[in-house]
């Protein structure tokens, strides 16, 4: 279909009868339907291509800046309900696995509502033992107190109470052991601004986005409790 010459009428006789072609003013219109349909068509997409890129599109967990010092800032966070699971060794691959299934990423959740559960951000790892590690997600607000009792053996609850952190944020490589040393500097410095550090419990490695957005725009975090 083609735009009518600026001469042309539309009238009995016309020399473009109907159908021939279109005023310009409606090719345009259609042009604009298109575009937008386009667009509504390939939001999808343009979603995950903004992960790629950074882009966090799930509940984090509300906290209050309390004052930011140099290189990393204190936050306090209220309580929360995660789900958790220990892991050691060749396990520790599957931890996040087995904790997306309690929310029903693969299928029916494995919780015994089988009731489907919102992804969130961070991803939560923490030291625990020797050479062990504890992951956890946090579930959203709304599920906090009320959150349906894992069914898979090994995978459970845990609160998370009200803490003050110290946190720096980086990019880059998600390796566990760069992060602990991240997390051991990040200490001094905070014991050498003239606070306690809380030696009782663990750092903590929150990692925010998906395994494939760009090692650059990812948002890390080391988090030192008070």
């Amino acid at each position: 279909l083609k735009a009518c010459p600026p001469s042309a009428t539309r009238g009995r006789g016309s020399a473009f009868p109907l159908g021939d072609c279109m005023p310009r003013a409606g090719v345009r219109f259609l042009g604009i339907v298109a575009v937008a349909g386009v667009a509504w068509l390939s939001r999808p997409v343009l979603r995950e291509m903004g992960t790629v890129f950074g882009r966090i599109e799930v509940e984090e967990p509300k906290y209050e800046i309390v004052r930011k010092m140099s290189g990393y800032e204190l936050r306090r966070y209220g309580p929360s309900t995660a789900v958790e699971v220990s892991a050691e060794g060749p396990e520790e691959n599957k931890a996040f696995g087995r904790l997306a299934r309690f929310i029903g990423v693969f299928g029916v959740p494995q919780n015994a509502k089988q009731q489907q559960i919102a992804m969130t951000a961070p991803v939560v790892t923490k030291e625990e033992g020797g050479n062990g590690m504890r992951m956890q997600f946090i579930l959203p607000a709304d599920a906090h107190g009320n959150a349906p009792v894992p069914t898979e053996p090994g995978v459970r609850l845990a609160q998370r109470p009200s803490a003050v952190y110290a946190v720096e944020q980086f990019s880059g490589s998600w390796s566990v052991s760069a992060a602990a040393e991240r997390a051991a500097a990040l200490a001094r410095r905070v014991q050498e601004d003239g606070l306690a550090v809380d030696e009782s419990s663990p750092w903590e490695f929150f990692r925010y986005n998906p395994p494939w957005t760009l090692p650059l725009f990812r948002r890390n975090e080391v988090a030192v409790p008070l």
